[in-house]
């Protein structure tokens, strides 16, 4: 009696951990995503600037520094494309994800419009 009671105290604080943690996975990773969209463009534009800037021999550090740029994008774009098939996808989250891309959309539209 007293075993029974306990597994199903366990299921309902399971329950109760799942969702709570679903809430703040959720905003958390859209906010981590926005963040790292800043935090790579601004790393770009440095990159771009000491490559414009300097002689023919820092061009394999510019490549390099290019390469881990864009490595980290696509790597973000899975990561967030596969995110949404692991959660158990609510009405919430893809408002929230939506308006995500929605901001990088933006995001590159002023990065293109920059050069």
């Amino acid at each position: 009696m007293h075993s029974h009671l306990y597994v199903s105290n366990f299921k309902t604080d399971f329950r109760k951990i799942s969702y709570i943690s679903q809430i703040v996975s959720e905003r958390d990773v859209i906010t981590l995503l926005r963040f790292y969209f800043i935090y790579l463009f601004t790393i770009f534009k440095i990159n771009l600037h000491i490559c414009v800037n300097r002689m023919f021999i820092r061009t394999y550090i510019c490549l390099c520094f290019y390469l881990c740029f864009f490595l980290c994008f696509f790597y973000v774009f899975f990561y967030a494309f596969f995110y949404v098939f692991y959660l158990c996808i609510s009405f919430s989250f893809l408002i929230n994800l939506c308006y995500f891309y929605y901001h990088v959309l933006v995001f590159l539209f002023f990065f293109f419009i920059s050069f």
